[in-house]
């Protein structure tokens, strides 16, 4: 097996670990707390600006050597700024005063844009240097998560 296979696969597991709820377990709904939540939202919209900037400096700078991996690269920034977008419209409606019931269809949009993110980083090499940004908003997200359990 290749270093890169390595790296990738290594990569692929750290996040799978740390950024997917997990899966298949009933995990209880917390009390609402609209200050707690509120504030890891807002959390959450600044990691993924923070995310998707370290993305676009590291990743942009140069082509990819093969078509598949231009591709791969692309989808995982068009991913990344849908992700960053509805993490800043998560964090908005939550300000405003907005209960579980209707911020629910945006949080789970963000579990399917973080699963999405996943899924293109699998099929590319990641720098060192995004690894700490996508674990601090797979961390926001696991902070979420209790609130939303049953939606």
């Amino acid at each position: 097996m290749s270093a890169r296979a390595r790296y990738r696969g290594a990569l692929a597991g750290a996040l799978a670990l740390v950024l997917a709820p997990a899966a298949g377990l009933a995990q209880p709904v917390a009390k609402w707390n609209p200050e707690r939540i509120a504030g890891y939202a807002q959390q959450l919209a600044k990691a993924g600006m923070e995310l998707e900037t370290a993305a676009r400096k590291a990743l942009l700078p140069g082509p990819p050597p093969t078509v598949s991996q231009q591709r791969a690269r692309y989808e995982f920034l068009e991913a990344l700024r849908l992700f960053e977008n509805s993490a800043h419209h998560l964090a908005e409606e939550l300000k405003a005063g907005k209960g579980r019931e209707a911020t629910a269809p945006t949080f789970r949009r963000l579990q399917t844009l973080r699963r999405d993110v996943e899924d293109s980083s699998q099929r590319m090499e990641i720098p060192d240097s995004l690894l700490a940004a996508m674990l601090k908003a797979g961390e926001l997200m696991l902070r979420l998560a209790p609130y939303y359990a049953d939606v």
